[in-house]
C-alpha cells in the first residue's frame, strides 16, 4: 500500500501538471493534514476515465473563497469549517476517532473528554487523576504527522505534551501499551487492537463502528464535500465515485469509516 501510494502521488503530479485551468474537475482538499484517500481517490477516477482531476491543498477560509468565487468545483472539509450561509450540495463521506487504549492489567475502563485532554497536555501526569495510583502515565501516541497527534489536536485544540512518546503508526503506540502496565495510548481507533490492550469508554461511551458512525461516540471528526452551487456535471460524477466501493475501500485502507448520505 505505501508503495502504490508513492506511485500514485508521482502520478497524480504528473496528471495535475496542467494546472487548475485545465482540468475538468478542480478539487480542494482542506482537511487538517490532507486526506490521503482523496488524492488515491482521484487519481482512480481520473484513470477510469472520468476526466482532468487537481486536488490542492489549502486553508478553509481560501478554500471557501475559491469555491465561491468559482474557482473550484468541491471542496473537502471537517464540518465545523463549512460557512452556516453555505448554500450548495454538502455531503458527509467519512468519519474517524480518536480511541483511547490502557493496558488490559490495568483496572481503568473509563475516562472523560476533561481528564483525557488534561492527560495528554500534562508534562508528567499520574494515574492518580484516574484511579488513585501515584505512578506516572506513560503516554503513546504517533508522530506529530500521524493521525492520532492530529486528530487529538484537532479534537481537543491544542497540541500533545512534547513529553508524549510518538511512534511511528496507531497500531506500534497500542503494542507498546499492551507490554506496560503503565501505559496509556491516545490513537486512531483500531477496530481489532493487539491482545493485551482495551479501549476506554469515553463519557461513558466505547468507541466502536456503530458508535463512531452514529455520533453517540464523543471523540470523532466528520469530513465532508461541498460543492459550488452552479457546479458542472464533472462534480455531480465524482460524488456518485465517492459514494461508490473503490471509494469506500480507500478509505478503510487509511483507517477512516464511509458514511456517505
Amino acid at each position: 500500500m505505501i508503495g502504490f501510494r508513492r506511485l500514485a502521488a508521482g502520478l497524480l503530479a504528473v496528471l495535475c501538471a496542467g494546472g487548475a485551468a485545465g482540468a475538468d474537475l478542480r478539487i480542494l482538499d482542506a482537511t487538517g493534514s490532507g486526506l490521503t484517500p482523496l488524492r488515491e481517490g482521484a487519481l482512480q477516477y481520473s484513470l477510469g476515465g472520468g476526466g482532468s482531476v487537481t486536488v490542492n491543498r489549502l486553508t478553509p477560509d481560501w478554500a471557501i473563497e475559491k469555491l465561491l468565487a468559482g474557482d473550484a468545483d468541491l471542496a473537502v472539509l471537517e464540518e465545523k469549517a463549512i460557512p452556516a450561509d453555505f448554500n450548495g450540495l454538502r455531503r458527509r463521506f467519512a468519519v474517524e476517532a480518536l480511541a483511547v487504549y490502557v493496558n488490559s492489567a490495568n483496572s481503568l475502563r473509563k475516562i472523560s473528554a476533561a481528564d483525557l485532554r488534561q492527560v495528554l497536555a500534562e508534562d508528567q501526569p499520574t494515574w492518580r487523576r484516574l484511579n488513585d495510583d501515584p505512578a506516572q502515565i506513560h503516554r503513546y501516541s504517533v508522530k506529530p504527522e500521524g493521525s492520532g497527534s492530529r486528530l487529538a489536536a484537532e479534537i481537543f485544540g491544542r497540541a500533545l505534551s512534547p513529553a508524549v512518546f510518538k511512534v511511528g503508526s496507531a497500531r506500534e503506540a497500542v503494542l507498546l501499551t499492551a507490554s506496560d502496565p503503565a501505559g496509556l495510548a491516545a490513537v486512531r481507533f483500531l477496530p481489532e487492537p493487539p491482545a493485551g490492550a482495551v479501549a476506554l469508554a469515553v463519557d461513558g461511551v466505547l468507541p466502536l463502528i456503530k458508535t463512531i458512525k452514529d455520533g453517540s461516540y464523543p471523540l470523532r471528526q466528520i469530513y465532508w464535500v461541498i460543492v459550488r452551487p452552479g457546479a458542472g456535471p464533472a462534480a455531480a460524477s465524482f460524488l456518485r465515485y465517492m459514494a461508490g466501493n473503490g471509494f469506500y475501500d480507500l478509505l478503510l485502507d487509511d483507517g477512516l469509516f464511509p458514511v456517505f448520505d
